[in-house]
């Protein structure tokens, strides 16, 4: 007759294996935590970006975003999207961006966000108004 299932030695084992890493994880958490807050702010960005494009194009109107010590409003919306509380945006950025009808850029520029000693830059390119992030 064969054996199913574990031990209680072996269960505690798993256990006890489980247990340390999981403690692991969270003493490396609040390192990565400035880490991932960045890159999902600027990706959020970078989105709010590439949809100001679009709206300008869709409503024939000029768009534009107005960058500030700690948030960025978009005009003609009600968007405001407020930095956390361990991301700034750089002074000597572009203080704002903005799109033409045609898909062009209208204030071409650069958004500097850093957090500690990461940085994230986005860019909106003179012309056909490209926007990327690095």
């Amino acid at each position: 007759m064969s054996q199913q299932g574990g031990s209680l030695i072996e269960i505690l084992i798993i256990l006890t294996i489980w247990g340390i890493l999981s403690s692991s994880i969270l003493y490396i958490h609040p390192k990565l935590q400035n880490r991932i807050h960045l890159h999902l702010f600027s990706h959020q960005i970078l989105t709010d970006l590439h949809r100001l494009k679009l709206r300008a194009t869709y409503t024939g109107q000029n768009q534009q975003a107005h960058l500030h010590e700690n948030h960025i409003r978009y005009l003609d919306s009600s968007i405001i999207r407020k930095c956390p509380e361990t991301i700034q945006i750089k002074k000597g950025t572009t203080q704002k961006i903005g799109f033409k009808p045609n898909g062009n850029t209208q204030f071409p520029g650069t958004i500097t966000l850093q957090s500690g000693r990461q940085k994230k830059e986005i860019s909106v390119s003179v012309g056909p108004g490209r926007i990327h992030r690095k």
